[in-house]
């Protein structure tokens, strides 16, 4: 079980906002996480010599800036005395929906060095059409404000953009909000169907060669621009297709694959139940998975981990569909199989192969990047 890198906190599943493709079923609930079950945790991986050289701890699965810096002070020293005893180093990072960065937000961000995600979807009425207030209202302007406020604090950040069908239609604007706003690290979220949000604005056949199109002009922007810009799809895909070809290497290749590795990743929710693979699965409704939870950190000690039948079936579907993967698709080597939340809120299986956010993040992507590369490899 030695590897866990990426441990991710629910602080709290409340969130502030209410965007309408949200997966969250709890994001009305204000409950906090204890210091308590942090720590437990923590005490777990180390004893059990789960931890590499370097963890990435992550707070998110809910609105994470909701709570003030005073309240993730004493969390942030617990971990740090019970990490830098071992010489196992960490970042701690957040993803927000940026409505809430306020001065003091930034003061904490640079005196703990916290790696910030910022959630925007584009320009105003793109932005808007999604995430909103619980009023109604959009919330662009507010994020705007926090975007400005860590520039003015010299904060690096990076911004996720769900890409809908208010996005496709007009890829010209929505590229060139992000780089004349300069927000040169982007990382594009196809709207999946996830959880709670159980059915896609952009799944629908009638829009697949919208999608294709949004893509493909992007990408010739992109390719135009001042190289200022980064965008996740399309540099994750060369980096793939460029790679010693061969097995796929979880540190090669992307999330989705990390996602398919049992204890890689560890999600932790705040009442103290923990589980793998895909985040997005812990608490998502699936008796048949007990919710996909492993067990609670106050009476389970990750030492039952190697008898955890739950985690045994899980992994062996798991790999069921990847092997379905390497056998189906030939995009396997640039994935390595999938993730295991897409397969099965869109598949109602592990065991399954394409899914549509895979056509949709994987494959046009890499297509794109393929026939550029046969036409101008000496140009990249």
């Amino acid at each position: 079980m030695k590897g866990v890198d990426l441990l991710i906190i629910q602080p709290t599943p409340f969130c502030n906002i209410n965007c309408d493709y949200c997966y969250l079923p709890e994001r009305s609930n204000t409950q906090k996480i204890s210091l308590d079950t942090v720590g437990l945790v923590i005490d777990s991986l180390v004893e059990n010599n789960m931890l590499g050289k370097r963890l990435s701890v992550v707070w998110h699965a809910g609105e994470p800036l909701v709570l003030s810096p005073s309240f993730y002070r004493p969390f942030f020293d617990l971990i740090s005395s019970k990490l830098l005893p071992i010489n196992v180093s960490w970042q701690h990072s957040v993803q927000t929906n940026g409505t809430l960065i306020t001065q003091e937000w930034c003061d904490f961000i640079i005196e703990m060095e916290i790696k910030i995600g910022v959630s925007i979807d584009g320009p105003k009425e793109v932005h808007d059409a999604n995430r909103k207030t619980r009023s109604g209202k959009g919330t662009f302007d507010k994020v705007m404000h926090g975007i400005q406020l860590l520039r003015d604090n010299h904060i690096n950040f990076h911004a996720i953009s769900v890409v809908s069908k208010y996005a496709i239609d007009d890829p010209d604007s929505f590229f060139e909000f992000f780089y004349n706003s300069g927000i040169y690290d982007l990382g594009l979220n196809i709207e999946e169907v996830e959880g709670d949000h159980v059915q896609s604005s952009i799944f629908d056949t009638n829009l697949q060669e919208k999608v294709k199109a949004f893509y493909s002009r992007l990408f010739d922007l992109y390719m135009a621009s001042d190289k200022k810009m980064r965008i996740r799809e399309f540099d994750r895909s060369l980096e793939a297709i460029l790679r010693n070809p061969g097995e796929p290497d979880i540190k090669l290749l992307s999330t989705e694959t990390h996602q398919n590795t049992p204890m890689a990743i560890v999600s932790l929710d705040y009442r103290g139940n923990y589980s793998t693979f895909s985040p997005e699965l812990i608490g998502q409704p699936a008796p048949a998975y007990n919710n996909f939870i492993l067990g609670n950190i106050h009476r389970d000690n990750f030492s039952s981990l190697q008898a955890n039948e739950l985690l045994k079936s899980m992994t062996g579907e798991i790999n069921a569909g990847i092997q379905k993967c390497r056998e189906e698709c030939e995009y396997f080597y640039v994935c390595g199989g999938g993730a295991p939340a897409n397969k099965y809120f869109e598949n109602g299986s592990f065991n399954s192969s394409e899914t549509n956010y895979c056509k949709h993040n994987i494959k046009i992507p890499t297509e794109l990047v393929l026939s550029y590369l046969e036409e101008n490899l000496a140009a990249w």
